[in-house]
């Protein structure tokens, strides 16, 4: 899972607005206020970010390990 600011938006990212600094934690609020906030460890995060950037969380998986599970499962079945 990354952070990154809302460039190359794709549909699976999930939209956060930087709230505010909580210790070593910095609180991040969904667009949609009903759904919360959650805390994300500022060392996390780019430095440039301030208080009231949106950012982006995209799930996503390493290219490299998926490319070996997938030659070693190919191996497997033929």
């Amino acid at each position: 899972m990354g952070l990154s600011r809302n460039e190359n938006e794709d549909k699976y990212g999930v939209k956060l607005i930087l709230q505010s600094f909580e210790g070593r934690h910095a609180i991040l609020a969904f667009e949609d206020k009903e759904a919360g906030t959650i805390k994300w460890p500022i060392h996390k995060l780019p430095n440039e970010l301030k208080e009231g950037d949106k950012v982006t969380i995209k799930i996503q998986d390493n290219e490299e390990e998926y490319q070996m599970k997938r030659r070693l499962l190919e191996e497997l079945v033929n």
